[in-house]
């Protein structure tokens, strides 16, 4: 059984002292950045580099595109042993660690003269994405907000459609001024710029550690109901017991399936058919940057409306 945590506002980040209300929305401004980096092993991104990578190496997307399942296959083995660890801990070190993890491996990828490095270090940069820092940035914002759960996540979710709109331009114009492999050094800078600090100084494991409670809410204000009714507790088997889970399980990895397969095709797809190397990748800032009010829209309407009838609007 886990031992209680002593619950002290001495332990609220040292920057946000005397700002005890405002230390979740720090705290998802941090993660925000964190969502941004992991988009660097997302599929628009490496959409980018499909073409450079069939030139230098003759590979076929079906080979460059291999990497990605087989990380991705690792992640979704690894998550059930990473989900417990992260509720148990936090998600602050999984953050880090994942971010200078993933930072690394960038880094190394810039160096690669074989298809067997390649799925070596992208993929466990895609596991890494899948089954650390997913569950990391899922956890923690489910602990820190309750009410305001579908806005933060809209907001969080501005650092990954950020993401995918700067990270393809980045990796454009390293190809252009330079090559594929200084595009992926900088990529890797650039994570490990971005993405390693502000975690390790603003995110926490729960509010009630802090002496905190969830929303920014006061811990001296009356609350009749209190957030146990708001937000039941399930355990892992009494989820998987329910029908709601199989079906959320099912349609989350439809969704997934499709739109990953659209997200990597989708500059290549672009550049047969005519369009420039520059052009195409514009169509994806532009998605990107669209997809960021669509994000915040759908935070807006999961608090507002019951899931059951805001998630098929989403």
């Amino acid at each position: 059984m886990e031992r209680p945590r002593v619950s002290s506002s001495a332990n609220v980040p040292r920057l946000l002292r005397g700002r005890e209300s405002q230390v979740g929305w720090w705290l998802l401004a941090a993660i925000a950045l964190v969502s941004l980096s992991r988009v660097a092993f997302f599929n628009p991104v490496l959409g980018v580099f499909v073409q450079p990578l069939e030139d230098e190496f003759g590979w076929s997307r079906a080979t460059i595109a291999g990497a990605v399942s087989v990380g991705t296959i690792a992640g979704a083995l690894l998550s059930p042993l990473i989900g417990p660890l992260v509720d148990r801990y936090g998600g602050r070190a999984f953050m880090v660690g994942g971010v200078v993890l993933g930072g690394v491996l960038l880094i190394l990828l810039a160096a690669i003269d074989a298809a067997w490095q390649f799925y070596l270090l992208f993929g466990t940069g895609r596991a890494m994405v899948t089954a650390i820092l997913e569950i990391a940035i899922t956890v923690t914002i489910a602990n820190w907000f309750i009410r305001g759960r579908g806005r933060a996540t809209g907001l969080m979710l501005i650092g990954t459609r950020g993401g995918m709109a700067l990270m393809p331009l980045l990796v454009l114009l390293f190809i252009t001024l330079f090559n594929w492999r200084a595009a992926f050094a900088a990529l890797g800078v650039m994570v490990l710029l971005i993405a390693v600090l502000p975690p390790w100084l603003l995110v926490r494991r729960r509010p009630e550690d802090l002496g905190l409670r969830p929303d920014g809410d006061s811990p001296h204000a009356k609350q009749p109901n209190g957030h146990g009714l708001l937000d039941p507790v399930w355990t892992a088997n009494q989820a998987i017991r329910t029908r709601a889970f199989w079906l959320l399980l099912f349609g989350t990895s439809t969704l997934f399936v499709v739109g990953g397969a659209v997200n990597f095709s989708l500059a290549s797809h672009l550049e047969d058919n005519g369009l420039s190397q520059s052009t195409a990748v514009l169509v994806i800032t532009i998605w990107a940057t669209v997809g960021i009010a669509g994000g915040i829209l759908g935070g807006e309407i999961r608090d507002r409306y019951p899931l059951r009838y805001a998630l098929p609007i989403n």
